[in-house]
C-alpha cells in the first residue's frame, strides 16, 4: 500500500489531474455499458412477455376444441368433413379426397390458424391421426393454407 502512495505522492500536480480524469471516464464507460446492457436486457422480457401473452391467448381460444366422437361408424372423409365445419373451416375447406381405404386427404386455403389448430386436436381426440400435415403462410394475416392426411385409427 506504501508503494502506490509513495508513487501517487511522486506523480507531478499536472499528472495527477490527469491520472484522476482517466479513472473518471472509466467508471463513465463502465457504467454506461451496464446501463446499455440492462436496457437491452429489459427490452428482451419485455418482447418475451408479449410473447408469452400471445401464446397464452391462443391456448385460451384453442381450449374450446369441438369434439369427434371416437365411435363414430360414418366413413372417415365423412367425419373430417364435418368436423371440419364444426371447427369453423366451412369456408376454407376445398374438398376431402381418399387417398386409399383409410387415409383421407383434406385441402384448406385461408384457414384461420387458430381454427386449423383447433381441429387437428379434436380429430386427434377423437381417434384420427395425422399422417401428414403441410401448412403453409396465406397471405392475409393469420390465416395458413394446408394439406392434411388423416389416418383413421392414428397413424
Amino acid at each position: 500500500m506504501s508503494t502506490l502512495h509513495d508513487r501517487w505522492s511522486s506523480l507531478a500536480v499536472r499528472e495527477r489531474w490527469l491520472v484522476g480524469l482517466a479513472v473518471t471516464l472509466g467508471a463513465a464507460l463502465v457504467v454506461q455499458l451496464a446501463a446499455q446492457l440492462g436496457a437491452g436486457a429489459v427490452d428482451g422480457l419485455r418482447q418475451d412477455v408479449a410473447a408469452q401473452r400471445t401464446a397464452l391467448a391462443m391456448a385460451h381460444e384453442l381450449g374450446g376444441a369441438p369434439q369427434v366422437a371416437v365411435g363414430d361408424a360414418s366413413p372417415l372423409s365423412a367425419r373430417v368433413e364435418r368436423s371440419a365445419r364444426d371447427s369453423g373451416l366451412a369456408e376454407a375447406l376445398r374438398r376431402v379426397d381418399e387417398v386409399d381405404p383409410g387415409r383421407v386427404r383434406a385441402h384448406l386455403v385461408g384457414a384461420r390458424f387458430t381454427d386449423l389448430a383447433r381441429w387437428l386436436g379434436a380429430m386427434q381426440a377423437g381417434a384420427v391421426g395425422i399422417d401428414t400435415l403441410l401448412v403453409e403462410r396465406s397471405a392475409a394475416p393469420g390465416r395458413v393454407d394446408a394439406t392434411v392426411i388423416w389416418v383413421a385409427g392414428g397413424p
